[in-house]
């Protein structure tokens, strides 16, 4: 009994620690081959039809995209349905048959009143609660101004990169206070460590 009783409890202390390698916004948005606002269309098996209302990132001419669901887990699940209307952003990368949404719930963030909650399923994705304007605006910045040059596999920062513009132009956005000075400061400060 007492044996049992053990086990049990290892078992399920086992099962609460188990994490998500969670990826920071900064790099799920660089490494992204499209970003984008809309809304599902069909909720099929296995994937879900998605209608593109604007382009933050990537090939604009695309209306409908095929957008392959990734599997929920104990770490890691949905804050929302998947149902036909949600509105979504979504940060994705290009698959066999569609697009997959990167890190699972930090690719796919629910919206609400034309915002998005700092949290997407179990874990804060976002600083504070943002305007779907203030994110857009913020992407195209991030991408404008730098870019992924290697692929790392490290817990924290998963990629190395190189800012595309000049200091004073960087300088121009960690100036503010909105999302954008928000990464640019971000990806100063990792810049700055070895």
């Amino acid at each position: 009994m007492r044996r049992s009783l053990l086990a049990i409890l290892l078992l399920s202390t086992g099962l609460c620690s188990a994490k998500k390698m969670q990826m920071g916004i900064d790099d799920v948005i660089l490494s992204a081959d499209l970003v984008v606002i809309g809304e599902i269309k069909h909720n099929g098996i296995g994937s879900y039809s998605f209608e593109v209302q604007e382009t933050l990132y990537g090939d604009t001419s695309l209306r409908t995209i095929h957008v392959d669901k990734w599997k929920e887990w104990t770490c890691d699940w949905r804050s929302f349905e998947i149902e036909k209307g949600q509105r979504l952003v979504l940060l994705l990368n290009k698959g066999r048959s569609g697009y997959n949404p990167i890190n699972a719930s930090t690719g796919e963030i629910p919206i609400v009143n034309d915002s998005l909650a700092e949290q997407s399923g179990p874990y804060p994705v976002l600083p504070y609660r943002l305007s779907l304007n203030e994110f857009g605006n913020a992407v195209r910045q991030l991408r404008a101004c730098c870019h992924i040059t290697d692929v790392r596999n490290d817990f924290g920062n998963f990629y190395d990169w190189t800012w595309d513009c000049p200091p004073e132009q960087r300088a121009t956005h960690t100036s503010k206070a909105d999302f954008t000075a928000w990464l640019f400061r971000r990806m100063e400060s990792r810049n700055k460590t070895p």
